[in-house]
């Protein structure tokens, strides 16, 4: 279902639904409205309001919300080990054997020995960082700060922002591998500043969990009130700004298009 009556919460029809002027009419109530306000209203928040804490975060409340992020337990420590190691002893082994029998060999095969080598190296490096370090956010009403000790391999920034620069945080998925053909997702928690630009706050999170947590503790000490964002994650659903990305697209576009649009939202209900 793509969207609901804000007055009387019925399913509006694909054919009920006018994208290019930004209306519908519910067919229930007869209320007629904007599909702007309609998703806004419909913005469900409960996959992050009704989460318990989750393992690896560690909050003392206060006049201050303080946050020890411990990565060695949500992140994928062992993997990026297990990967790590593979990339970079077989390298290491074959470039031994090669060295010893003083053979002539093609110039790309050190080449891909060494690139083996490097790609080894850095999950190891990350493996470690992530076995060490804790990020500490600390969260007030009036500014967010986060920090990443002791030792910073992968280049975290720490950051500042004042309640005056913040407009919204929400969380992002992307898929950061692939087993079997499977993707394997990782989340991040963004900082939507009133500038208009999107800063990562805590990146590479394997629970999505964890990244609701983060999102919700913090808009809350911050006074933000959660709203819906363009690229946000919502889980087991689709996302319902996607027939505002839709109304901006075909706005100048011919009458069938827009046929075929509400034809499509029909068949969704």
């Amino acid at each position: 279902m793509l969207l609901n009556c804000p007055h009387c919460n019925a399913a509006i029809p694909g054919t009920e639904i006018n994208i290019p002027d930004n209306i519908a009419k519910c067919a229930e109530c007869n209320q007629v409205f904007r599909i702007s306000d309609a998703v806004d209203g419909s913005f469900n928040n409960e996959h992050k309001t009704h989460l318990m804490m989750p393992q690896g975060i560690e909050v003392v409340p206060g006049l201050q919300l303080d946050i020890k992020l411990k990565w060695r337990l949500i992140s994928r420590v062992r993997s990026y080990f297990i990967i790590g190691t593979m990339f970079t002893v077989i390298p290491l082994v074959g470039i031994v054997a090669l060295t010893s029998n003083h053979q002539e060999l093609p110039f790309f095969v050190p080449f891909i020995l060494g690139l083996f080598l490097l790609i080894g190296v850095y999950f190891l490096f990350k493996a470690i960082s992530f076995l060490i370090n804790t990020t500490y956010l600390s969260v007030t009403a009036f500014e967010l700060r986060s920090e990443h000790r002791p030792i910073n391999f992968l280049g975290w920034k720490n950051l500042q922002f004042s309640r005056d620069q913040v407009a919204q945080l929400y969380v992002e998925r992307y898929e950061e591998s692939r087993t079997n053909d499977r993707a394997n997702y990782a989340y991040n928690v963004l900082v939507f500043l009133k500038s208009k630009e999107i800063v990562k706050l805590i990146s590479g999170l394997k629970n999505p969990r964890v990244a609701f947590y983060l999102e919700h503790q913090i808009e809350k000490y911050m006074g933000l009130k959660d709203r819906p964002m363009e690229g946000e994650y919502i889980p087991g659903q689709r996302d319902p700004r996607l027939i505002m990305q839709v109304a901006k697209q075909l706005e100048k576009m011919p009458a069938f298009l827009q046929r075929i649009v509400k034809d499509k939202l029909e068949k969704e209900q």
